[in-house]
Protein backbone atom coordinates (compact mmCIF):
# COMPACT_ATOMS: atom_id res chain seq x y z
CA UNK A 1 0.00 0.00 0.00
CA UNK A 2 0.72 3.76 -0.62
CA UNK A 3 2.24 6.11 1.69
CA UNK A 4 0.53 9.76 1.48
CA UNK A 5 4.20 10.97 0.74
CA UNK A 6 4.68 7.67 -2.24
CA UNK A 7 0.69 9.43 -3.50
CA UNK A 8 1.86 12.79 -3.90
CA UNK A 9 5.27 12.00 -5.34
CA UNK A 10 3.06 9.56 -8.14
CA UNK A 11 1.20 12.67 -8.58
CA UNK A 12 4.23 15.10 -9.12
CA UNK A 13 6.08 12.80 -11.82
CA UNK A 14 8.39 11.70 -9.20
CA UNK A 15 9.93 7.72 -10.08
CA UNK A 16 9.68 5.39 -6.84
CA UNK A 17 10.91 2.23 -5.95
CA UNK A 18 7.84 0.44 -6.81
CA UNK A 19 8.60 1.77 -11.17
CA UNK A 20 11.54 -0.73 -10.74
CA UNK A 21 9.91 -3.53 -12.80
CA UNK A 22 9.16 -0.76 -15.15
CA UNK A 23 13.47 0.01 -15.34
CA UNK A 24 15.37 -2.13 -18.49
CA UNK A 25 18.77 -2.04 -16.03
CA UNK A 26 20.46 -3.86 -18.90
CA UNK A 27 20.60 -0.17 -20.00
CA UNK A 28 22.44 1.38 -17.22
CA UNK A 29 25.29 3.64 -18.38
CA UNK A 30 27.30 4.47 -15.74
CA UNK A 31 30.05 7.60 -15.46
CA UNK A 32 32.85 8.94 -13.20
CA UNK A 33 34.28 5.23 -11.80
CA UNK A 34 37.17 6.29 -10.38
CA UNK A 35 39.27 3.45 -9.19
CA UNK A 36 41.00 5.77 -6.73
CA UNK A 37 37.29 5.59 -5.12
CA UNK A 38 37.37 1.84 -4.26
CA UNK A 39 35.19 0.21 -3.13
CA UNK A 40 32.44 3.15 -2.61
CA UNK A 41 32.91 4.94 -5.96
CA UNK A 42 30.69 8.01 -4.30
CA UNK A 43 31.33 9.41 -7.35
CA UNK A 44 29.64 7.54 -9.77
CA UNK A 45 26.02 7.76 -11.28
CA UNK A 46 23.94 6.73 -13.57
CA UNK A 47 23.90 8.56 -16.57
CA UNK A 48 21.59 7.05 -18.69
CA UNK A 49 18.77 4.08 -18.19
CA UNK A 50 15.61 3.36 -20.58
CA UNK A 51 12.62 2.00 -19.45
CA UNK A 52 11.37 -1.11 -20.93
CA UNK A 53 9.44 0.64 -23.28
CA UNK A 54 12.63 2.21 -24.59
CA UNK A 55 12.09 5.61 -23.54
CA UNK A 56 14.83 7.44 -21.64
CA UNK A 57 14.30 8.47 -18.56
CA UNK A 58 14.21 12.34 -18.31
CA UNK A 59 16.53 14.43 -16.08
CA UNK A 60 14.50 14.59 -13.12
CA UNK A 61 13.46 10.29 -12.94
CA UNK A 62 17.30 10.30 -13.85
CA UNK A 63 18.11 12.15 -10.58
CA UNK A 64 15.46 9.83 -8.96
CA UNK A 65 17.12 6.63 -10.03
CA UNK A 66 20.69 7.66 -8.98
CA UNK A 67 19.02 8.18 -5.31
CA UNK A 68 16.93 5.65 -5.33
CA UNK A 69 19.01 2.64 -7.09
CA UNK A 70 22.48 3.83 -5.52
CA UNK A 71 23.33 0.26 -4.26
CA UNK A 72 21.98 -0.55 -7.44
CA UNK A 73 24.89 0.94 -9.52
CA UNK A 74 27.81 0.36 -7.19
CA UNK A 75 26.50 -3.20 -7.59
CA UNK A 76 26.31 -3.02 -11.38
CA UNK A 77 30.22 -1.16 -11.09
CA UNK A 78 31.58 -4.01 -9.23
CA UNK A 79 29.60 -7.14 -10.72
CA UNK A 80 31.18 -5.67 -14.54
CA UNK A 81 34.79 -4.45 -13.11
CA UNK A 82 34.14 -1.10 -14.26
CA UNK A 83 36.59 0.49 -12.00
CA UNK A 84 39.26 -1.64 -14.27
Amino acid sequence: MDTQEDFFDKLSGRLLESDADKIDFSTIEIEDVDNRDYPDFCDAYCSSVRWKNGAELNEEELEDFNELFYSTINEAIHENQLYM
